[in-house]
């Protein structure tokens, strides 16, 4: 088992993220976490492989289920508020795999991340460019459930140490699959209101640098923009023009990132068909 762990665990990741059929990886993807869990019964340590479940959890809550539902219509409200809880969970359960490759990689980690120094065992314990995928995959899961229940005091805590986690990632990668965690930071500035941090400078620059690392052709650095800063500023000519160039965005331009295109593109469109949900009456 172990030797199959090591092979699904080191398989391209492209299998996945450079499909451009938006229905069908979201059919496969259950498929390969039951895989992954059946797997993970009999070695239940592995890093990798528990990285690959984690992955998995928190893309499908976020493709799949949590967008999904945003677009829900206002009189499906019943199946929208069950569906984000479904996604809350499935973000729980990625969560708990990403830890537990964490602690198995880095004996510790699980005291550490609710301990007083967290910070310093960061800076102290992840130093090479390769463990910023696994600090950015947890800081994402803890992050997306919180995003869906902001009130629940647990997940408030731990947010803000999954952004300590992203925080490093960015530290020894900024560049990592074309500039990720700049796009993070993106929307977590961009949403925070000014008195908990939040920043529309801070938001920019971090635009700024995700643009120019995933050489315009991504189009979630567009999106999120729009969807936070544009929002609350009441940009509506930015608005546009920001999902407009996220729509010109030809996903085969960048095949590592055709999946992820093809999903914020359909965002896009819906937020642009959505626009007077956003913006007030002149």
């Amino acid at each position: 088992m172990t030797k199959a762990a090591d092979a699904l665990s080191a398989g391209p990741a492209t299998v996945f993220s450079g499909d451009d059929d938006v229905e069908l990886i979201g059919d496969a993807l259950p498929f390969s976490l039951k895989l992954y869990e059946s797997i993970l019964e009999a070695t239940p340590n592995h890093p990798g492989l528990l990285l690959a479940a984690g992955k998995v959890c928190v893309t499908y809550a976020f493709a799949y289920i949590q967008t999904p539902a945003e677009m829900m219509k206002n009189s499906e409200i019943d199946r929208q508020i069950a569906q984000k809880a479904r996604a809350n969970r499935m973000y729980l359960r990625g969560a708990r795999y990403c830890m537990r490759s964490l602690q198995s990689a880095h004996p510790g980690f699980t005291a550490a991340f609710s301990g007083a120094d967290l910070d310093g065992y960061l800076q102290r314990e992840f130093t090479k460019k390769e463990d910023a995928q696994i600090l950015y995959w947890t800081g994402m899961a803890w992050m997306g459930a919180y995003s869906l229940d902001n009130l629940n005091i647990e997940l408030s805590i731990n947010g803000s140490r999954a952004v300590k986690l992203i925080t490093r990632s960015l530290q020894l990668d900024e560049a990592m699959d074309g500039g990720a965690t700049h796009e993070f930071f993106v929307s977590y500035y961009g949403a925070l209101p000014v008195v908990s941090g939040g920043s529309e400078t801070k938001s920019r620059e971090h635009f700024k640098r995700a643009v120019e690392l995933s050489r315009g052709l991504k189009a979630g650095p567009y999106v999120s923009l729009a969807a936070t800063v544009c929002v609350s500023t009441q940009n509506r000519a930015e608005f546009v023009a920001l999902l407009s160039k996220a729509l010109a965005i030809n996903p085969d331009a960048d095949p590592p990132n055709r999946l992820v295109n093809c999903i914020n593109q359909k965002k896009s469109r819906w937020m642009l068909d959505s626009i007077e949900d956003y913006f007030l009456s002149e």
